[in-house]
């Protein structure tokens, strides 16, 4: 065989347009916030999606996640992606959010509401040749170390939630407001012979 094999690669998936409702959109901004380190903020509430003015949202965020889990991932049907927290987030002009990952979740998601071009940074957590950090020359899909996703109003982002990402400085002078989420699987999981049935 001749030519480039592609080896492991990671997938993100971009959602179809969502179009807020305006009753929707002031349930999702009137929140009460918590300060994080580098000026963004955080909702105290984080399960955003259960209240009653956003189920219409979060049965989209809810068909979006099985489609990306089941025919991007390959994931089988008998298992269901349920969300499990949501909250908000907003960044002012000038903040950012540092770079970080999700831990008890399986995919991950940001919904964006509304704002300027700030995008999401997603990292390579390996350099291509291990702890060898070789001088750039041609930039490839192989050797970047970073991919910003540009945040499009009304559509989401879903990616493995051990794929580390952050919001960098917001450079606009308007506020960014996305909605965040993590999920698990529901069902059954290991194998009952091979004692690692494990049943959710």
């Amino acid at each position: 065989m001749k030519g480039v094999v592609e080896l492991f690669p990671t997938a993100l998936f971009v959602s179809e347009h969502f179009a807020l409702e305006e009753s929707e959109r002031a349930v999702l901004l009137d929140r009460a916030w918590n300060p994080n380190r580098l000026g963004n903020r955080s909702s105290e509430d984080t399960y955003a999606l259960e209240h009653s003015g956003l189920h219409r949202m979060k049965a989209f965020l809810e068909v979006q996640t099985a489609h990306f889990a089941h025919e991007v991932l390959g994931l089988p049907r008998s298992l269901d992606v349920v969300i499990t927290q949501s909250w908000l987030n907003h960044n002012p002009p000038g903040s950012s959010h540092h770079p970080h990952f999700h831990p008890n979740s399986i995919i991950s998601g940001v919904f964006f509401i509304q704002g300027s071009d700030c995008p999401l940074t997603v990292h390579r957590e390996n350099l291509l040749f291990g702890s060898i950090s070789l001088p750039g020359g041609k930039r490839t899909v192989y050797n970047a170390t970073r991919r910003r996703i540009s945040n499009r109003e009304g559509h989401a982002v879903l990616f493995p939630s051990s794929l580390r990402h952050e919001v960098e400085s917001n450079a606009s002078g308007s506020d960014r407001y996305s909605l965040s989420f993590n999920t698990f699987v529901k069902g059954t999981i290991g194998s009952k012979e091979r004692l690692t049935e494990l049943v959710l």
